[in-house]
């Protein structure tokens, strides 16, 4: 909460920004974008106003580099002074490192609370900004004030659509079209932004390939990429010559990508602590994920012939040893196994015990034939006589 001195810097800020807007609609545009300056050190002189150490709660808004970067506070673990943070500019988690892997600690020293009220008012005094730069002609300035309106509110329709017109006059279609896109996403019945976006897509590169990789010579697919505006994946690198005089980001080199903040030999967008000169207007993307899905699919086709090779071979065990079974029963000559159950003494569970007998049963068939034609004969002859006992 403001202290009677901020609450008095913040009215004195509000009155400049209003001297501003007088004075950009008389056309004295130079006029104008002194009073924003000025607006913006008396902000920063109210949000520097030493306040009462507090603890902080969830839901709290909070500036968390010194780089003007905003967040919110998502947990809170008061008792070890441990806070984890939202970004405000692309409503993602603060990570370390690659993002899904650890979320960024933060101490309560390193973050200074800020009201909705003082972060709408500085998102309205550098849009207008942005606007002024614009309208001056004055391309690299207008992006920068506009990116500082981003990290803020990574969907303001206006500083997304002042930043696309600052980079088609740049002769940057490409980016244009991604950051246009977004704001026809956000308003898509706005004239002025169709009208931009239909330029940029004209004048845009055949091999032009949107920030997210969806849209490209094959034709728009997604509509506008997600605008991402996270400050610091990792720890942000403090650089005496990267900051203004009043706390904002410069803008990027010339010789920097400018979706990713990257240097244009790059091959791929990689996440990288986004600092001074570096804004990233993609999700971002681990430039390690495409090779692990290969090594997973190449892993998986393996043990798929693995196991097909395992199956042929049971299979064939199984042919072969049924083939020498049959050659086992052809050589036993007419052995026959009988199979009896005799009763065991493990659990009283009968177990089957395999028994043989030998003999033909071409034998046995003429042994009973023989016999039979020795009693018919018997029989015949009026049988046999034996003598009587005494």
């Amino acid at each position: 909460m403001l202290t009677a001195e901020g609450s008095t810097r913040e009215e004195a800020c509000t009155a400049a920004k209003l001297a501003g807007n007088n004075a950009f609609a008389t056309g004295d545009l130079e006029l104008a974008a002194e009073h924003y300056v000025r607006a913006l050190a008396l902000w920063q002189e109210a949000l520097d106003v030493p306040t009462a150490p507090q603890q902080l709660a969830v839901g709290q808004l909070v500036q968390y580099d010194t780089r003007c970067f905003f967040g919110v506070v998502m947990s809170a673990f008061t008792m070890f002074d441990e806070y984890f943070l939202k970004d405000l500019g692309s409503d993602q988690a603060i990570w370390v490192g690659t993002p899904g892997g650890n979320l960024r600690r933060f101490d309560r020293k390193d973050l200074r609370p800020v009201s909705r009220g003082l972060l709408d008012l500085r998102l309205a005094v550098v849009q207008n900004l942005a606007n002024v730069r614009l309208k001056q002609n004055n391309l690299t300035e207008a992006v920068r004030w506009a990116d500082a309106a981003l990290v803020i509110e990574g969907r303001s329709p206006k500083a997304l659509m002042r930043k696309g017109a600052a980079l088609l006059r740049l002769n940057r279609p490409g980016p244009a079209s991604d950051v246009l896109a977004t704001a026809l996403e956000v308003v898509p019945g706005d004239i002025e932004a169709k009208r931009l976006l239909k330029e940029a897509e004209a004048r845009r590169s055949p091999t032009w390939i949107c920030a997210t990789g969806c849209c490209g010579p094959w034709g728009i697919v997604c509509g506008g990429p997600v605008v991402q505006t996270t400050a610091g994946v990792v720890s942000p690198k403090r650089l005496p010559d990267s900051t203004s005089s009043t706390g904002e980001p410069t803008s990027m080199n010339d010789d920097e990508c400018s979706s990713c903040g990257g240097s244009a030999s790059s091959g791929s967008r990689q996440v990288s602590p986004r600092g001074a000169d570096c804004y990233q207007f993609a999700l971002p993307q681990n430039p390690e994920q495409p090779q692990q899905q290969q090594q997973q699919q190449q892993q998986q086709q393996q043990e798929e012939r693995r196991e097909g090779n395992q199956l042929q071979t049971s299979m064939h065990e199984g042919e072969e040893a049924r083939a020498k079974k049959k050659e086992k029963a052809n050589d036993s000559g007419g052995m026959t196994a009988l199979e009896v159950e005799k009763p065991t003494d493990v659990l009283n569970q009968p177990t089957k015990t395999k028994g043989s007998f030998q003999g033909s049963v071409q034998l046995w068939v003429a042994f009973v034939t023989a016999l039979f034609a020795a009693l018919v004969a018997v029989w015949v002859n009026g049988g046999v006589t034996f003598p009587a006992t005494a």
